[in-house]
């Protein structure tokens, strides 16, 4: 990507008809120039550029080192404490991923021992409404991946409609 394309660089960083523009006058080792609120150091220069200011009398100065600083910042990570959403592992993948992290890897062994063992348990809502006291659920752990689903089987005339209460995800 580009930062500007070529054209005239005004001194003021804002384009305008009567805006003053760099030259290659203004442009020496040692000075700073503004590209659109950048500021930028000017620090060496090529020897077909050197030639070219020696025979227009101007001398430049010798190349200053460009060294990048190697200071390393050190981060110390938090892991902050797991809040029910998800798995426990996909929450301390998405502190230490990026943005968009990779799913989490799956226990292929574990897959192959435990395919299609489901233990299925069931449970009723507790709550104060009368209207919830009936109703019934079916929770499914599904062993291979430990994956939870919650079903509601259909009740006939009870005003509820089955069905599922949560998704296996």
């Amino acid at each position: 990507p580009k930062l500007q394309k070529r054209s005239k660089l005004p001194k003021n960083g804002r384009v305008s008809i009567d805006s003053d523009c760099y030259t290659w006058r203004d442009l020496a080792i040692g000075q700073t120039v503004n590209v659109f609120g950048r500021i930028m150091l000017i620090a060496t220069s090529d020897p077909f550029t050197r030639q070219y200011y020696l025979a227009n009398g101007i001398t430049l100065r010798d190349d200053m080192p460009l060294q990048l600083s190697e200071k390393k910042v050190q981060v110390k990570r938090v892991i902050p404490p797991y809040n029910g959403f998800g798995t426990e592992e996909d929450s301390l993948r998405s502190c230490t991923g990026g943005l968009n992290p990779p799913p989490a890897k799956k226990d292929l062994q574990k897959m192959r021992d435990k395919n299609g063992v489901i233990m299925r348990f069931n449970a009723k809502l507790v709550s104060d409404r009368a209207d919830d006291a009936t109703r019934r659920f079916v929770i499914q752990f599904f062993m291979e991946d430990d994956t939870i689903a919650i079903r509601e089987p259909p009740v006939k005339n009870s005003g509820v409609m089955g069905g599922s209460f949560l998704r296996r995800q």
